[in-house]
């Protein structure tokens, strides 16, 4: 069974939150685990069912179930997330905050900078918008922040290590606010109202080399219609959430914490090297 953290046990040994530690017990522990996780996502639109919080608290919940089914053996810490992310396509809706893309990649830039200035030298980027990754913002951030500080950065999305559950359980294709996003929310204990779950999947606008869907191999030939779509659905929802369910996502989960458990643990035994460091170093010569 999965350990909750609650107020009544946050001062044991599992403490693993950043923000829940003072900055003698950080430096402790950036000595004995040099791993920050990252959680990344956005405060936007998810149709009538799900609320704005879905991608980050999906983010921010598998890395919680991960980190706790790896310790002791990795000590990884969780900054704060970030609650917003570049979500211009759902602009359209009420609630949705969007910040521009070079702020978010100069948000993230900055946050690896404070956090390797402190000895975390292994960073991960989790992330739960596609948004993010569409628009390279992520990629970016990373590749910025790796010449800045020299840590090892990796990124990755929940559901990119969710395939094999993903082609097994769901009826439909991953989009948004979709049978795989309601069914995560669902198997994650979060209420939602499936009697608002509508949606539906626009026409692919190049017949043939595109069309809708959540991951790059989906897309085919990229376009800029895709944020633009969702002005065209009303509910906000492409997919069909009503296929949801908590069983599914129950699947969906446990391979996306039993992997990222995996990740973490491979990371925890990789050597750190100075690599952009060492660069400069033989050009000073």
């Amino acid at each position: 069974m999965t350990r909750l953290i609650t107020p009544e046990n946050a001062n044991t040994p599992m403490k693993h939150y950043l923000a829940d530690m003072t900055w003698e017990e950080v430096r402790e522990r950036s000595a004995k685990g040099e791993i920050a996780i990252i959680p990344t996502g956005s405060t936007e639109q998810h149709g009538r069912h799900l609320p704005l919080k879905t991608d980050i608290f999906i983010a921010s919940e598998i890395s919680r179930r991960a980190v706790e089914k790896v310790w002791p053996r990795a000590r990884p810490v969780i900054t704060p997330p970030v609650h917003f992310g570049y979500s211009p396509e759902h602009t359209y809706f009420p609630g949705t905050i969007t910040v521009g893309y070079r702020v978010f990649v100069d948000l993230l830039k900055d946050i690896c900078a404070s956090l390797s200035r402190h000895g975390f030298k292994k960073l991960v980027f989790f992330n739960g918008h596609g948004g993010n990754t569409m628009g390279g913002v992520l990629a970016t951030a990373m590749v910025e922040a790796k010449k800045e500080t020299d840590a090892f950065i990796a990124m990755a999305s929940w559901w990119e290590l969710s395939s094999k559950a993903l082609a097994e359980v769901l009826e439909t294709p991953p989009n948004h606010a979709c049978e795989m996003e309601t069914s995560v929310m669902l198997a994650l204990g979060v209420p939602v109202d499936m009697k608002k779950a509508e949606g539906r999947l626009p026409p692919a606008p190049i017949k043939g080399f595109s069309q809708y869907g959540l991951t790059s191999e989906g897309f085919g030939v990229l376009n800029t219609e895709f944020w633009g779509v969702f002005s065209r659905v009303p509910s906000g929802a492409i997919g069909d959430p009503k296929r949801a369910s908590a069983k599914k996502g129950r699947r969906i989960v446990n391979e996306a914490v039993n992997n990222f458990a995996r990740m973490i643990l491979e990371l925890e035994k990789k050597p750190y090297i100075e690599e952009f460091g060492l660069y400069s170093k033989r050009r000073k010569k």
